[in-house]
């Protein structure tokens, strides 16, 4: 995953019309018909592939500084009180869920979040949204596993509890995660390093994804609904 806004590594949240414009912050003056150094036409990416290119990821960048507090020590970032105006924009949340969410991203445990959290979190949303969590996963596996562990990184395990933090972002419910563990024999009593990490969940990701786009039609249909707000327990 990319990590701290390195601009090859982490993308930019433009996961909904607030951030960057929306769809068109990655499509550049192209008429969204530009395609990128890959061949891959702009008018035919998602909102969440939108956030990794840089034109994405500057706007992303751009809404964040414009929004955020700068510290004494010169550092950028939300507070409790910015988060919770931000979510509320963005998605279904309720104010005490919001918390949660910033509580697990809030790495320092000194009540704020930086752009490397919050762009983690956007490009979460866009890939909830757009049916789109296995990649997301693939590519910030290890960032998430490390946010997950933040309270005590000299563990290398999670607990069922911090493992299910993720599902709780991502409107999985906690039965769901459970009994999808016990296909590879694993219960809410277990530890769960980085390898076990990644293999329960992309195998939890890749049924959501394909539950959501059976039951809400085209992925990039879903990503592109930008003002939409769907319920957030995405699968049952």
């Amino acid at each position: 995953k990319g990590g701290g806004g390195e601009k090859g590594n982490s993308g930019t949240s433009g996961s909904n019309a607030h951030i960057g414009g929306a769809g068109g912050g990655g499509g550049g003056g192209g008429g969204g018909e530009r395609a990128d150094k890959n061949g891959v036409n702009n008018a035919h990416k998602t909102l969440f592939h939108m956030l990794y290119t840089e034109e994405g990821f500057n706007s992303t960048k751009r809404y964040f500084q414009q929004k955020a507090t700068s510290t004494k020590d010169g550092n950028v970032v939300f507070t409790e009180n910015q988060f919770i105006n931000f979510s509320r924009r963005l998605t279904d949340f309720n104010d005490y869920e919001t918390l949660q969410v910033f509580d697990i991203f809030d790495r320092k445990q000194n009540g704020t979040i930086e752009f490397r959290e919050f762009f983690l979190l956007v490009a979460m949303f866009a890939a909830r949204e757009g049916a789109q969590t296995t990649e997301f996963l693939f590519l910030h596996a290890k960032e998430m596993f490390d946010v997950l562990n933040s309270c005590n990184p000299s563990n290398k395990t999670l607990n069922f509890e911090r493992f299910a933090r993720l599902g709780f972002v991502l409107g999985i419910p906690e039965e769901y995660l459970v009994i999808r563990l016990k296909e590879y024999s694993f219960s809410t009593f277990d530890e769960f390093d980085a390898e076990a990490f990644n293999l329960c969940y992309f195998d939890i990701l890749s049924q959501v994804d394909t539950f959501k786009r059976r039951n809400l039609g085209d992925g990039d249909a879903a990503a592109n609904s930008v003002e939409g707000k769907g319920g957030r327990c995405i699968i049952a």
